[in-house]
């Protein structure tokens, strides 16, 4: 009887720790660190606490400085998207649309707004206040009527 890791598994654990470096490298696969939070520039809305952020995007209300919240979800870019759900809201697209879903029929909420051309995105949130978004940081200097809210 042997004991250890075989030959066949090292491969495989090693082939599947090369795919996720490989689907980790690079700038376009979007991080974390990479996503912001964004409002309107004319928006009194400065920060908001991961609670908040994650309340707000699966459909409970959020008022903040008199201001009740509207959340917008960007899909101009599927990776984007998919990385703020994880970090932010800490759900996969599935559950995340089972979740909305769910408080829709039990409590009547409305479902988020979806913009997937990136310059629509902007042209609404930048004329409305209550709206809140996300977007690569990078992609933010472009656009000086937006600006980061802080996620605390």
């Amino acid at each position: 009887m042997e004991r250890g890791i075989s030959v066949k598994k090292l491969f495989i654990s090693l082939f599947l720790f090369c795919c996720l470096q490989a689907a980790n490298a690079g700038e376009s696969t979007g991080t974390a660190n990479d996503i912001v939070l964004i409002a309107s520039k004319e928006s009194s809305l400065n920060q908001l606490s991961l609670l908040e952020v994650r309340k707000l995007f699966i459909g409970i209300p959020v008022v903040k400085n008199g201001i009740y919240l509207m959340p917008v979800i960007n899909v101009s870019d599927q990776m984007i998207k998919n990385t703020f759900l994880q970090s932010m809201v800490f759900m996969t697209e599935n559950t995340y649309k089972r979740q909305l879903l769910k408080r829709t029929v039990k409590y009547g909420t409305i479902l988020p707004k979806k913009y997937d051309d990136i310059r629509e995105l902007i042209k609404k949130i930048s004329s409305n206040g209550s709206m809140v978004s996300f977007m690569r940081r990078s992609d933010l200097k472009s656009h000086p009527e937006l600006k980061v809210v802080e996620v605390l």
